[in-house]
This record gives C-alpha cells, sequence and structure tokens, in this order.
C-alpha cells in the first residue's frame, strides 16, 4: 500500500482560523478502577473457609434438680372441648333463579341498592364497622343507621322481590360482617322475607 501525502496549501482565509481541539475524554472516578468486578467476588465468597454449624436438636438445660420442670400432660377429653360457647346456627339463604328478564332486573336492582345503602354505611361509620367486627356487635353499635337504611330499601324494592330473597341482610353479612353473621351479634334480626 502506498502512502501519499498530500500537503494542504494555506491560505490567508484559513491561517487565521483557530483549529478545534477535542478535549480527552474525563478520567473515570476512582472507585470504579479499584472495586473487583462481580465474578471476582464470588469467586472469593466460594473459596472462602466455611465453619460447620451443628444444628441443635434438643435444648440444653442446667441440670438443676430444682428447676425440674414436671412433663405437661395432656388435659382430659372433657377438658379440650368446650360446648359452651358454640356459635349461634346460620340460617342460609338461597338467591332464587328468576323467571322472567324482568324479574331478572328486579332482583339486580334490589341486589345493586342493597350494596349501595350497606356501602354507604361502612364508609361513613369506619371506626364503628372496624369495632364491631373485632367484638361481633355490628348490629348494636350501628343500629340506627342500618334501621334507616333497612326502611329505605323496604320502601324501594317491589314485594315480589322481597318476598323471595333478602339482600340488604345477604348484603350486610357479606360487605359488613366479612361473611360471618356472628360478628353481627345476637341483637341483629335475620333475613326478613315479606309474605304477601
Amino acid at each position: 500500500m502506498v502512502e501519499a501525502e498530500v500537503e494542504i496549501e494555506a491560505d490567508a482565509d484559513t491561517a487565521e482560523m483557530p483549529i478545534p481541539v477535542i478535549p480527552p475524554p474525563p478520567t473515570p472516578p476512582p472507585f470504579a478502577v479499584d472495586k473487583p468486578a462481580v465474578s471476582e467476588m464470588v469467586n472469593e465468597a466460594a473459596s472462602a473457609p466455611t465453619i460447620p454449624i451443628k444444628p441443635r436438636t434438643t435444648l440444653d438445660l442446667p441440670k438443676d434438680s430444682e428447676s425440674e420442670v414436671p412433663e405437661a400432660q395432656p388435659a382430659p377429653v372433657e377438658q379440650q372441648f368446650s360446648f359452651a360457647a358454640a356459635p349461634p346456627p346460620v340460617v342460609q339463604q338461597t338467591v332464587p333463579t328468576p323467571a322472567s328478564e324482568t324479574e331478572q332486573r328486579s332482583h339486580n336492582d334490589a341486589r345493586r341498592f342493597a350494596r349501595l345503602l350497606v356501602s354507604e354505611i361502612k364508609l361513613y361509620n369506619a371506626a364503628k364497622v372496624n369495632d364491631g367486627r373485632r367484638n361481633f356487635d355490628l348490629y348494636d353499635r350501628l343500629r340506627d343507621e342500618i334501621d334507616r337504611s333497612r326502611k329505605v330499601y323496604d320502601k324501594r324494592v317491589s314485594p315480589a322481590v322481597a318476598s323471595r330473597f333478602d339482600y340488604f341482610y345477604d348484603e350486610l353479612v357479606q360487605t359488613l360482617a366479612e361473611g360471618d353473621p356472628a360478628k353481627l351479634g345476637d341483637g341483629c334480626p335475620g333475613p326478613v322475607v315479606i309474605t304477601t
């Protein structure tokens, strides 16, 4: 390969113009050079000596005759199970299957309206709801709000729907009591089905 030298003639215009010089790239910070690569650290950790750890199988207690604890005996069967505090029986409602599209729409409207009323109770009384859930007395704490909403629900829902299923009570159990009817308390009336 032949290298050719090219001479550039400088004329008066280019001789006066300074030639731009690009500065060298900045030097990397010192920590980037001093830190070992991740793979080196992994290799060092893998080659480090290990200390065997013996698993503890028994608790080492001092052998003192005065501090001996008698071995725990299981309680008699009568004491293991307490039948005195059994929860009240749960009333199960079955959701009806509407026959027509109009009836289906009425049931959906009743369900939605009950959900709205109970959600408002929950929203505006959050502290009472939390306390009632813990103490299993939601109805006693929220009696006025629940009874007021029940009246509004009964006025709005058609008797045909109300005679088949109590969506308001169902929503109380699902939303306020988190699916546990016992959290409503003993004073709470169960599902109300209006008979015509």
